[in-house]
């Protein structure tokens, strides 16, 4: 497998050790940084795969940091693409994926390493942003890319691929012709109106405390769900939170927004009034 020919004794930092992972595909900084992390490779990939479990990930096993062939170390294309969207969201992570050559040292005083990164998709796409190529004789030509465009970022996976440079062009300039960005909701807009007890019957409305957007296939139409809550009690305070609203696309989340009061409410006293004249009377 590839190696940056690390030596023993030799000292590197954490950051250089993953641009070699990332960029040269070093399995010898794979395993030093199992190492250095958890103590071993095969506590490693329990750490891994208890990441992969609360990801709620079912048909991804690891048993080693690099990806060398294992009967039991496997994954699928839809599952590699869950992971590589959330260490996406990791700014260090996105760094490194995008960067196109690093030099690291060589044992200290014996010079430098270069190493280039072998995804030519950031050379050869315009809006590649990443992620890692792969390749074993059993699994074939792996290869894991992401590019964004006017606001869509897209992530695109392919196993045994032996035309991936290609395949991933195309599929990722249908998902972007096929998908487009949306604000769903706007920062200011009223979602919903909930009942104050206390309040002489009035009704407060629910206010986003921010906008929302999302990419969206044709055709897609999310909907907005609010706490089930029928009220609450006076006091209310304009502006101060109230929980959020949740965004829901088929039987995924896909967002949540803050919600506010819109509006202050003072308690007012109703000694005349039964607590469910009270509670009902403004329905």
């Amino acid at each position: 497998g590839s190696s940056v020919y690390l030596k023993a004794g030799e000292e590197l930092t954490l950051e250089n050790l993953l641009y070699a992972l990332l960029l040269e595909s070093a399995n010898d900084a794979a395993a030093a940084v199992a190492y250095e992390i958890a103590g071993g490779i095969d506590s490693f990939a329990a750490l891994m795969n208890e990441t992969a479990e609360k990801l709620g990930l079912l048909d991804t096993h690891f048993t080693n940091p690099h990806g060398l062939d294992n009967q039991e170390h496997y994954t699928t294309a839809e599952e590699l693409a869950i992971i590589a969207a959330v260490a996406m969201q990791n700014d260090k992570f996105r760094s490194v994926v995008s960067t196109h050559k690093k030099t690291i040292p060589l044992n200290e005083t014996e010079g430098v390493r270069l190493l280039i990164n072998h995804n030519k998709m950031l050379k050869n796409y315009e809006d590649s942003i990443g992620i890692k190529t792969g390749y074993t004789k059993k699994s074939g030509r792996c290869l894991v890319s992401a590019a964004k465009r006017d606001g869509v970022e897209l992530i695109c996976v392919t196993l045994n691929a032996p035309d991936d440079w290609n395949d991933h062009k195309s599929m990722l300039e249908a998902g972007f012709r096929d998908y487009q960005v949306r604000e769903l909701v706007a920062a200011g807009e009223v979602l919903g109106y909930r009942h104050i007890v206390g309040g002489d019957g009035t009704r407060v409305p629910l206010v986003a405390e921010k906008s929302f957007s999302y990419a969206l296939a044709a055709g897609e139409e999310p909907e907005i769900v609010l706490s089930p809550r029928l009220f609450s009690y006076a006091p209310v305070t304009g502006g101060a939170p109230e929980g959020c609203a949740y965004l829901v696309l088929g039987e995924k989340v896909i967002g949540e927004v803050p919600l506010v009061w819109g509006t202050s409410l003072e308690e007012t006293k109703e000694k005349e009034k039964s607590f469910l004249e009270r509670l009902f009377g403004g329905i």
